[in-house]
């Protein structure tokens, strides 16, 4: 089978192939900049006080786990998203303060 590059037919498969990727990476990187860390719904159900446990249960995994002041502090979102949320717990176990921020703030001396 011979292609006729001179085709209006291959020209517009051409220009409809490159408009689909253009479409599939701008929807991709929206995702990256604007996405939700965690389900709003779910991030809607976080309140001060929760236990470790229960936090696990609402949210699942976390990204990241590391050691804060006193307590333990929790990422959640994805490695490709600029956005996460920030949980933070005490010495007792319990959620003290969670926050969504951009990983534009870390290190700008943002309060989370």
């Amino acid at each position: 089978m011979r292609i006729n590059l001179e085709s209006w037919v291959f020209w517009t498969a051409v220009f409809g192939g490159v408009i689909l990727i253009y479409g599939g990476f701008l929807a991709f990187s929206r995702w990256c900049f604007k996405g939700l860390p965690v389900p709003e719904e779910r991030g809607k159900q976080l309140r001060v006080g929760m236990t470790a446990e229960e936090v696990g249960r609402l949210l699942g995994q976390p990204l990241r786990e590391r050691r804060w002041d006193s307590g333990l502090e929790w990422h959640y979102g994805h490695r490709l998203q600029r956005n996460i949320l920030v949980v933070r717990f005490g010495q007792d176990n319990r959620l003290v303060e969670f926050a969504y921020v951009s990983d534009y703030d870390f290190g700008r001396g943002q309060p989370v």
